[in-house]
């Protein structure tokens, strides 16, 4: 079967179809074609308003489960209301699809953090054989360790990494102390934990700071110095004059947008927040 965005996006609208409000902008088909492809640590700098959480959440990670029988997946956030969330919206949407009659139903552990995913229940092949798979979804916040988290010998297969860095909890990302903390976390103990040779790490957010463990990976810096082989997109709000996404976003709304902070002398968080660059560049885009 080929594991198209096309794909994954049908088969949400066909279960959640309430959450695709506007249309679907074309850079949201590019991440998914850009995790999917070839390279085994991904970044995408995205804006702030993108609909990341509900297109990893609700689309990404519910297709690779479904579609792909993806083994063992780590959601992985700043603090624990967060990731928790995150896992929640995946259990919710396996629940509706289950619903609907697709071949996806909740296993015998469906907690807080952790839960098992059957996909093919009781379902075999033509020539007799079962094609049943179970599949595990741990949620874990910055700081908790994930020494040793493993499933019958089996490391995570994909880890979710959304919205890590924060302006609040555990690492406040205004603090130096507090990003050496996370990106001592982050590279030391938890990139670790991937399945030496089948994982995938994602990491996805909007950057808060020029010296976060995102902006340091997707502008070339000594991030990219690490072992990891980091591929990454950004995706600003604003691409060649015209905005990444019109229905939610139009160009007289994103100037507001501008405007509101530029006059509270906010002006860098628009171009980290918004167009994904760390340092106003000292000259209007607009």
């Amino acid at each position: 079967m080929n594991l198209s965005p096309e794909l994954y996006l049908k088969f949400a609208k066909d279960i959640e179809p309430e959450i695709f409000e506007n249309k679907t902008p074309k850079f949201h088909l590019e991440i998914i074609r850009f995790i999917d492809s070839e390279g085994q640590y991904k970044a995408i700098a995205v804006f702030r308003g993108a609909g990341k959480t509900t297109l990893l959440n609700k689309i990404y990670v519910l297709s690779r489960l479904y579609f792909a029988t993806e083994p063992f997946i780590m959601i992985v956030s700043a603090n624990e209301d967060k990731a928790t969330a995150f896992l929640e919206a995946i259990k919710g949407s396996i629940d509706k699809a289950a619903a609907k009659g697709y071949a996806i139903a909740r296993g015998k552990a469906w907690n807080k953090g952790f839960i098992e995913v059957i996909v093919n229940q009781g379902m075999k092949d033509e020539g007799g054989k079962s094609i049943e798979k179970k599949c595990y979804v741990l949620s874990l916040s910055a700081g908790q360790d994930p020494r040793g988290m493993n499933i019958d010998n089996m490391r995570p297969t994909l880890l979710i990494i959304d919205d890590l860095e924060s302006k609040v909890g555990r690492y406040p990302i205004d603090s130096n102390a507090n990003r050496q903390k996370l990106r001592s976390w982050f590279y030391a103990d938890l990139l670790p934990t991937l399945h030496p040779t089948r994982g995938k790490a994602v990491i996805l957010g909007t950057i808060l700071h020029e010296d976060s463990i995102l902006n340091n990976i997707v502008n070339n810096t000594e991030e990219m110095d690490a072992k990891q082989n980091w591929t990454y997109i950004k995706i600003p709000i604003i691409r060649n004059g015209t905005s990444s996404w019109p229905s939610r976003f139009s160009m007289d709304k994103i100037k507001k947008i501008q405007n509101i902070l530029v006059s509270k002398g906010l002006a860098n968080e628009f171009y980290q927040e918004y167009m994904c660059a760390a340092i106003d560049p000292q000259k209007a885009i607009f």
